[in-house]
């Protein structure tokens, strides 16, 4: 099976792509010992990133992104 890269969600894709928004959030989550769940949470971040995004599109242009349809039927 064949999965275009743009369709898949990494930490580092998620750190890239949001940065500096996530850093508060990580920096509680390593004060609360929790460092190892800070690849989940910047993946966690990204799918509902994408979910919103693809409700505003829908909302707005009733064109849905792939990832959306991906994320609406799981």
């Amino acid at each position: 099976m064949f999965v275009p890269s743009d369709l898949t969600f990494t930490s580092s894709k998620a750190e890239q792509e949001f940065g500096q928004a996530l850093s508060q959030c990580e920096m509680q989550l390593v004060q609360a010992g929790l460092q190892d769940k800070v690849p989940l949470f910047r993946v966690f971040f990204k799918i509902v990133a994408e979910y919103e995004k693809g409700e505003e599109v829908s909302v707005n242009c009733n064109t849905l992104s792939a990832l959306y349809l991906i994320l609406n039927i799981l």
